[in-house]
């Protein structure tokens, strides 16, 4: 019988995180497919009865979260050379680059309901305005995770905070690239 030493085992936090990460690309993906199966039924796109959306705000949002993710490695990498100043810096950034996100999606919200796409209009509108807010809302978490990184970020070498600092990485990186998929498809195409 082969041993199984302590190195080879994934920390219980590794193990919860896959776990919940697993739960959030399905809950993601069945959005995605919602909003799939509503785009390819209609013929012509945006439905019948409704106007395009500006792109200035979804832009904004796009700019924004890609430049979190941005600092937000640089916040990693400045931590890792132990250079606290620069990581404080990157890391406040990162954090008010999710605020003008959050700002961006409150403003593309009302300009939303200004061209009539209100939630009780109709499926179409009520889907865009559902995948946003699902998405505004896993950001404040992700905000969230980005204060108890800053609370604790003197931790040099504390295996638990390398824990952390790659969790809300991943968890951040991949709200980047979800709302990158649905810019491109719910914007864009």
């Amino acid at each position: 019988m082969q041993k199984i030493s302590t190195q080879d085992m994934k920390h219980p936090k590794e193990i919860a995180f896959t776990i919940l990460m697993v739960s959030w690309v399905m809950l993601f993906a069945s959005l995605f497919l919602s909003y799939a199966l509503l785009r390819f039924k209609e013929t012509n796109w945006p439905p019948m009865g409704f106007e395009s959306v500006s792109l200035l705000w979804p832009w904004v949002s796009t700019i924004s979260i890609l430049l979190s993710s941005y600092f937000l490695h640089a916040f990693s990498k400045f931590y890792d050379l132990k250079n606290i100043k620069k990581a404080n810096k990157n890391l406040v950034i990162t954090f008010l680059l999710g605020l003008v996100f959050l700002v961006s999606q409150k403003m593309l919200w009302s300009h939303m309901n200004e061209v009539g796409l209100v939630v009780s209009s109709g499926i179409f509108s009520s889907i865009l305005h559902g995948f946003t807010w699902v998405h505004a809302a896993h950001i404040v978490m992700g905000l969230i995770g980005l204060c108890f990184l800053r609370k604790f970020y003197n931790n040099f070498g504390d295996e638990s905070f390398q824990l952390r600092i790659k969790h809300v990485s991943h968890f951040w990186h991949f709200l980047d690239i979800v709302w990158i998929l649905m810019f491109l498809t719910m914007f864009l195409f």
